[in-house]
């Protein structure tokens, strides 16, 4: 089975986060009337499985919580042009025939370049 990005399969969860996660629903009820339920979303308090195993594409999940992480998503993206950079890459990439110079361009744009190729 594909996993995605991951090192697990978040299309199955474990005892303890199925738990985790019926405590904070039972938490988000914030009143009753008649067969209604009144609720106060706590999604981003989620364990991480549960916010990856309610999207469409579990093991393909670009959490919000990870995405918070500044510091660690401009390292990956260094790594990244650190790849597309190096000797060995067949892939480069290239503006009208010609080779971009990977240390001009801001992260921003390698996030979304990250982004849209996964």
């Amino acid at each position: 089975m594909l996993l995605g990005n991951y090192d697990r399969n978040y299309m199955q969860l474990t005892e303890e986060e199925i738990n985790q996660w019926n405590q904070l629903k039972q938490r988000e009820i914030v009143s009753k009337l008649g067969g209604m339920e009144e609720r106060k979303s706590l999604f981003r308090e989620y364990p991480n499985a549960a916010r990856h195993y309610l999207s469409l594409f579990p093991n393909h999940y670009l959490d919000i919580v990870d995405l918070k992480n500044e510091q660690e998503l401009n390292d990956l993206a260094d790594k990244y042009l650190e790849m597309l950079d190096s000797p060995g890459t067949p892939e480069r990439l290239t503006q009208a025939g010609e080779k971009i110079n990977l240390k001009n361009i801001e992260h921003k744009q390698v996030m979304e370049c990250i982004i849209t190729t996964t």
